[in-house]
């Protein structure tokens, strides 16, 4: 059985960073949840990070410039 715990969308472009070597690739998506962000409520942060001492990064390179979906399920 699996139960959806978030699903968050955005553009990899947005927050998109590339480390000072250019060994690493990253794009994070936020969730506020709920977006009011009252007291006591909680903010997610989801990171896809890409590393390669060889600055190549075919799979990551092709979700820039993209709106992408993140999704988190609980499989039990």
């Amino acid at each position: 059985m699996e139960k959806k715990v978030i699903t968050v969308e955005g553009y990899t472009n947005d927050l998109y960073e590339v480390s000072h070597n250019g060994e690493m690739k990253q794009t994070r998506l936020f969730a506020l949840m709920p977006e009011n962000l009252e007291e006591n409520q909680e903010t997610l942060d989801l990171v896809i990070t890409s590393t390669n001492p060889h600055n190549e990064f075919p799979i990551f390179d092709k979700l820039l410039d993209k709106k992408i979906r993140i999704t988190v399920d609980i499989i039990e």
